[in-house]
């Protein structure tokens, strides 16, 4: 499937009146999903998130060192990845305070980073408590799915 292809799709999904969507296209296959509740409440003028991941044919194993990569030698961190291609984001708007610094403490939960993907702002979560080491990337940068973005150790 065409970057463009995904673009029309998620235009056309980003219209319906339905909140998940799969498609399989030979080797590829797309998740679409629009969250409820609790990220529109927090952030009204957000859009859907949506997940996207290629079918490869890598093994489980090359699979689950891409999905979490080390951090820099001697830090202990673990990376918070990208859940779509997109344009990277460090506050809410530009000019506003970033929503993280390196050494800052963070929360499960709590709001690390923006990618944007066709218009759709991706909030990107802590998934644990830990301190702020790295943050990889700065506003405007082009981010793979998957690739670094943050990287958090554990508290």
């Amino acid at each position: 499937m065409k970057l463009s292809e995904i673009k029309e799709l998620m235009e056309a999904f980003d219209g319906m009146n339905i909140c998940r969507l799969e498609l399989e296209d030979g080797a590829f296959s797309i998740v679409l999903s629009k969250e409820n509740g609790a990220a529109e409440h927090r952030a009204p003028h957000r859009a859907p998130a949506v997940a996207a991941a290629p079918v490869s044919s890598v093994s489980p194993a090359e699979e689950e060192s891409a999905a979490v990569p080390e951090a820099p030698a001697g830090q202990g961190a673990e990376a918070v990845t990208a859940p779509v291609v997109g344009v990277f984001y460090a506050a809410s708007k530009p000019g506003a305070e970033p929503f993280v610094k390196v050494g800052d403490h963070v929360k499960r939960g709590q709001t690390l980073c923006i990618v944007e993907a066709m218009k759709m702002m991706n909030e990107i979560a802590a998934t644990f408590d830990g301190t702020v080491t790295e943050i990889v990337h700065q506003d405007g940068d082009l981010v793979d799915f998957g690739a670094p973005l943050v990287y958090l150790k554990r508290d």
